[in-house]
């Protein structure tokens, strides 16, 4: 666990972080709050390296399964590994910039 607090976020609460996170309703501010989702991350401006890259390494494992025992498309897991990469990029991009925003002036 990351935080005390954590195991009890409702949804709710969980939706308005990821909102301050990347407000907005357009496909941008979207994709950037599932990319953060995806990546297992906690609340807005606290960045796991390992939680993220641990989240990688768990779907390229399980595309690897997925290749070696009935899908025997090597694009499969290049693509899955290209469409991981611009979602860990995408998170961090969302991450640097919610920490500039943030920051005291």
């Amino acid at each position: 666990m990351s935080g005390a607090g954590d195991g009890k976020r409702t949804p709710d609460r969980r939706q308005a972080e990821l909102q301050r996170l990347a407000p907005g309703t357009g496909i941008g501010a979207r994709l950037d709050r599932a990319a953060w989702s995806a990546l297992s991350q906690g609340a807005p401006g606290t960045w796991s390296w390992p939680k993220a890259l641990g989240t990688v390494a768990l779907a390229l494992a399980l595309a690897v399964v997925i290749f070696v025992t009935f899908y025997h498309e090597l694009a499969f897991v290049i693509g899955l590994g290209l469409v991981y990469g611009y979602l860990l990029l995408r998170a961090r991009i969302v991450h640097e910039r919610y920490i500039h925003r943030e920051a005291p002036r």
